[in-house]
């Protein structure tokens, strides 16, 4: 209730405790009369009554005087009853109307009714029923009373104070009503220089009474109290004295205590003897008596305040507030307690408090001043624990800087993140405070900040090697390294397979590395989404051990017996996908030769041989490491001896058309005396001792020291101590005086040093007479020369078709036997052989031909091959006009064989062709279709299971220089090149062409080569020569020695290659034309 500016009565009201309040209604009931002094008074069923002063007239009485009108609502002010007048006396004024209430229930009224001369008090009580009477409770016309103010006990007890007399003669009065009765009592006499004004009194405690009042000593206002307790008053109490102001307008309201309160230039406070609290701030309250409205509803207190704030003023309330605000927090829009989830941030977050509500303002709406706003701040802090003490917490951090104060709705700040709040794991809390200073404490739960990107770690475990490498399979483990991680996830890259994952994968737990070299790619993201840029981690894995290999010696055996001071050099390597760190050989386990140094693993150790135990086997080991520490080894078994000394021929005869030599070789240092022994074919041995200087060859005709005629004549040389090498070449008229026979050559073989119990032959054949002409007539000499024991022989013979068939024969001691092959499997059979012995003999195929119809007579015979091998090697080939090259394979396996032939020419072309050869079965090859014509040829067959080859040849030589010398030879596949080879036999007298043919079978690299041509006289010549990679050399020996002679060849090359010595004749000149190859004798 408040009176405007223009003299209108306006009603406000007001639900739920004040906080919601309608627009003002206007009561009075005239616009033209000037109304003032509004009071109001409620009842508990509903009833309002506004009483105030007015000059309107309201059809009775005159308009000039102040008459008491009162309106009222039954509904709390939703209507209104038509106004009246409380009292109509014309002829008086009355004024301060005022409202009280009684503990009963009932509303009380009081006001002032003066005249000329003097002023009564009078109230009236509001009862259910309606109005009671008017009752004076001043003392009369002689002594003015104003300004009152009533409360009630109970039903016709009531109690009015009222000031009586004005200036320095006023005096506060209490008058109390009690069932018809008055008592009355001064609560301040009158003193000099102060003027008692406007009391308020109230009733509290059931039975008591308090009275303040304002006391002006006309500069300052005073408060002052007095109570009535247990049936009397206690002394005055000053309650406050330096307000520079005319009226504070002192009021009090009870509840369970006494209050009171006082207005200054600035507010509103609440006054006690000794203490002062301020209520309303910002405001400047009117300078009047009638400025404070304080009441009570039991439970609460309720202050209004006239203030001249504002231009045209404006009326304040505040009430009690004892309920604490209540409020959630927000992080980042989720609502978050103690208790429950995390919530994760890494940049600056948005904090609210969305549902913010107190009991000044339960509808969460807010208005525009602090006083409709209900909770007026919140203070912001955190801190590690939810539980920590006030001190403990510190200011959060803003963006921008609010220092740590949210002011005013909508209560929402920005937290400051890094620079501001640190990474960590904290509480947040919001401190809530409403209008009357109640808080409450809205504590967040656990937010983590976490600005810093995981630093994840890759644990590898597994057997340590060497050089940063693993020896078994690594066991990876990731770890995020945060607090609050997320995930993790990784890619893998082995760069020795090529393996490579294209998507991540998420890390669940351990995982593993197999062999090779591992590049692992990851990173992590945390719980807050912080991402960690990608790392990348080697691991290597090398759980195979290196191969070692020992390439020379790579046969069984190291020839002594040659040179003085002989030596032999070893050479070996290993092989590791991820590269050695050292390696070195041994001999009978003792270290002779390590590297550690990369790019020297070819290794080479020259083992001087003076002092070695001779005629004994040594052993030979490579060791590698790699770079893991893995160790590979290897060892081969060799026997040292001189294993030249002695040699064996199974084939050879003294008839007529057949002439047989033998060539010897001493290439060594010291002479050599050795032993012929002719063993025929009846058993008698015939023995012959020969000599030769140092570096010299001999040449021996058999017909010399066995003159008589023998069909079989075998050979045995044995040397004393000096290693030598020997061949036989025999020429001959096979079957001459025959009809269709007369078939002139000559063939050559080197001998046997180390007798066998297998021997091989891939070539043979017993066409005869076949679509082709061809004419071919095949043995097998079989040289047993045990002195004592018989041997048992089996010869299986695997046909073109795939057929095998098998024969059994017995060769005595020391003599020889022979086998005509067509008896044994028919004619028109291309065979491939294989002859088994219980004890070791010397086997050899001789054959003659008539090829293709008379293009070629002669003959051929080769040593069998000892066993059957992956790789084979020939040096000399050739598909010029006049020749016809084979390459015959023979698989003694039971199960295919995939061969690859590679071809190189002179000019280093290669050449490569594959073939399969059926199990236990002989494949022919026609190099002429492989390769073309007009092609020198070097030949390398390689097997993916072990076979034998051969390469026989049909030619007309010398065609273009009109030598037209017909004629074929077949030479067994060299199995393992060499570094040093000796050649015995050799001539460039009159009607011999000797060529040597050398192949270098690196791809890269170019062979040094030195040979020393060896006379029948001791002289010798020595050349040097460079062999292009992967290429074929000839050498024309007559062009290289410059004179006709009988002429041996030592040849020593940088690394092994593989030698065939070629020769074309005219025998003595007589038409005994044709040709002969061997492979070279290879030492090592």
């Amino acid at each position: 209730m408040r009176k405007t500016s223009d003299g209108a009565i306006r009603y406000v009201r007001m639900s739920h405790y004040g906080d919601t309040y309608d627009r003002g209604v206007r009561i009075d009931l005239s616009g033209t009369a000037v109304d003032s002094r509004p009071a109001i008074g409620a009842r508990a069923d509903g009833n309002i009554y506004v009483a105030y002063t007015s000059k309107d007239p309201l059809d009775q009485g005159a308009p000039n005087n102040e008459q008491l009108c009162v309106r009222t609502s039954p509904d709390n002010g939703a209507t209104w009853t038509a106004g009246y007048h409380v009292r109509t006396n014309e002829a008086h004024n009355h004024a301060n109307p005022r409202f009280g209430r009684s503990d009963n229930g009932s509303l009380l009224l009081t006001y002032e009714d003066y005249a000329s001369g003097h002023s009564e008090v009078y109230f009236r009580e509001v009862a259910a029923g309606g109005w009671s009477g008017e009752i004076i409770a001043s003392e009369g016309d002689a002594t003015p009373g104003y300004c009152p103010s009533v409360c009630g006990f109970a039903a016709n007890d009531y109690a009015i104070a009222y000031q009586q007399g004005d200036g320095n003669s006023s005096i506060i009065r209490v008058a109390r009503y009690q069932s018809g009765a008055w008592t009355r009592a001064t609560i301040v006499a009158a003193a000099a220089g102060h003027t008692n004004s406007y009391p308020d009194i109230v009733t509290w405690a059931g039975d008591r009474l308090c009275v303040v009042w304002n006391d002006f000593d006309g500069a300052n206002s005073q408060a002052w109290e007095r109570r009535f307790v247990l049936g009397s008053w206690v002394v005055a109490q000053k309650l406050y004295d330096a307000n520079a102001m005319s009226h504070s307008g002192v009021r009090a309201c009870t509840g369970s205590v006494i209050k009171a309160c006082r207005a200054s230039a600035t507010g509103v406070s609440a006054v006690t003897s000794g203490a002062d609290t301020s209520l309303m701030t910002g405001i400047a309250p009117f300078v009047s008596p009638r400025t404070l409205a304080w009441a009570s509803d039991g439970t609460r207190s309720y202050l209004a305040v006239a203030s001249d704030t504002g231009a045209s003023g404006q009326v304040f309330l505040k009430r009690t507030d004892l309920v604490a605000p209540a409020g959630t927090i927000r992080v980042n829009g989720a609502a978050s307690t103690v208790g429950g989830d995390n919530v994760y941030v890494k940049d600056n977050f948005t904090l609210s408090f969305p549902d913010v509500l107190d009991d000044w303002n339960v509808t969460g709406t807010y208005g525009s001043d602090l006083f409709t706003n209900g909770v007026t701040s919140i203070r912001l802090k955190y801190a590690n624990d939810p539980t920590a003490a006030p001190g403990e917490w510190t200011d959060l951090p803003t963006d921008p800087d609010i220092s740590a104060e949210i002011a005013n709705a909508p209560w929402t700040c920005t937290a400051k993140v890094g620079s501001g709040l640190p990474e960590g794991l904290w509480f947040l809390k919001g401190t809530l405070t409403d209008t009357a200073g109640n808080t409450y404490d809205a504590v967040s739960g656990r937010v983590v900040v976490d600005t810093s990107v995981p630093v994840t770690s890759l644990a590898v475990s597994g057997t340590a090697g060497s050089n940063g490498w693993l020896r078994s399979d690594a066991t990876c483990t990731l770890d995020p390294g945060d607090e609050n991680p997320g995930y993790t996830e990784y890619r893998l890259e082995n760069t020795t397979t090529g393996q490579k994952d294209s998507n991540w994968t998420r890390y669940k737990g351990a995982f593993h590395l197999v062999e090779g070299k591992w590049k692992v790619t990851y990173r992590s993201v945390d719980r807050v989404g912080n991402v960690e840029g990608s790392k990348i981690s080697v691991v290597n894995v090398d759980t195979t051990a290196p191969v070692a290999s020992i390439m020379r010696p790579d046969k069984g055996a190291i020839q002594t017996g040659y040179y003085k001071d002989e030596s032999f050099r070893i050479t070996g390597t290993g092989t590791d996908s991820n590269g050695l760190s050292w390696a070195g050989i041994y001999v009978d386990g003792k270290k002779e030769y390590e590297t550690a140094r990369e790019g020297t693993f070819n290794m080479a150790y020259v083992w001087k041989l003076a002092g070695v135990k001779e005629e004994a086997n040594h052993v030979i080991t490579v060791k590698v490491k790699d770079r893991a520490g893995n160790v590979g080894a290897i060892s081969k078994n060799v026997y040292v001896g001189n294993v030249a000394k002695d040699w064996y021929f199974a084939e050879g005869n003294t008839l007529p058309e057949f002439d047989e030599w033998l060539c010897v070789l001493n290439p060594g240092d010291e002479p050599a005396r050795y032993t012929i022994s002719f063993m025929l074919e009846n058993g008698e041995v015939r023995t012959a001792e020969r000599s030769m200087l140092a570096h010299q060859r001999d040449t021996v005709r058999v017909k010399d020291y066995v003159s008589d005629v023998h069909a079989g004549v075998s050979v045995k040389i044995h040397s004393d101590s000096q290693a030598v090498v020997a061949e036989r070449p025999i020429y001959f008229r096979y079957k001459q005086g025959i009809d269709g026979y007369d078939w002139k050559g000559g063939h050559n073989v080197v001998g046997v040093n180390t007798l066998q119990k297998d021997w091989y032959f891939a070539e043979g054949t017993t066409r005869f007479n076949d679509g082709d002409g061809n004419q071919f007539e095949q043995w097998l000499t079989i040289l047993n020369p045990s002195d004592n024991q018989a041997a048992n022989v089996k010869i299986t013979y695997m046909l073109g078709t795939g057929q095998n068939i098998e024969k059994l024969y017995q060769v005595g001691p020391h003599s020889r036997s022979t086998v005509e092959v067509a008896k044994d499997i028919g004619i028109n059979q291309d065979v491939s052989t294989h002859v088994s012995s219980d004890i070791s003999v010397a086997v050899e195929r001789p054959m003659y031909f008539n090829y293709h119809n008379g293009v070629a007579f002669e003959g051929s015979n080769v040593v069998g091959a000892t066993g059957p091998s992956t790789e084979w090697s020939f040096a000399e080939g050739c598909t010029r006009d006049g020749y016809q090259e084979w390459i015959t394979i023979q698989n003694p396996n039971n199960v295919p064989a995939t061969c690859n032939l590679k071809y190189y020419d002179a000019k280093g072309k290669v050449t490569s062709k594959e073939r399969v050869v059926k199990p236990l079965s002989r494949d022919t090859v026609n190099v002429l279709h492989d390769v073309g014509d007009n092609q020198d040829v070097s030949i390398v067959v390689t097997s993916d299971v072990p076979v034998i080859c051969e390469r026989p040849m049909y030619y007309i030589y010398g065609m273009d220089s009109g030598k037209y010398w017909n004629g074929g030879d077949s030479t067994v596949g060299n199995s393992g090149p060499s570094t040093q080879y000796f050649l015995a036999e050799g001539t460039t007298i009159s009607n011999f062409d000797t060529y040597y043919t050398l192949t270098n079978p690196d791809n890269v690299k170019a062979c040094n080569v030195v040979i020393e041509y060896i006379f029948g006289d001791g002289t010798n010549l020595i050349k040097e020569y460079s062999l292009a990679p992967h290429a074929r050399t000839t050498i024309n020996v007559r062009d290289a020695i410059q004179k006709q002679a009988n002429v041996s060849g030592a040849i020593w090359s940088s690394f092994p290659i593989v030698i065939e010595r070629p020769m074309y004749f005219d025998y003595n000149n007589n038409g005994t034309t044709g040709g002969h190859a061997v492979g070279g004798y290879g030492v090592d």
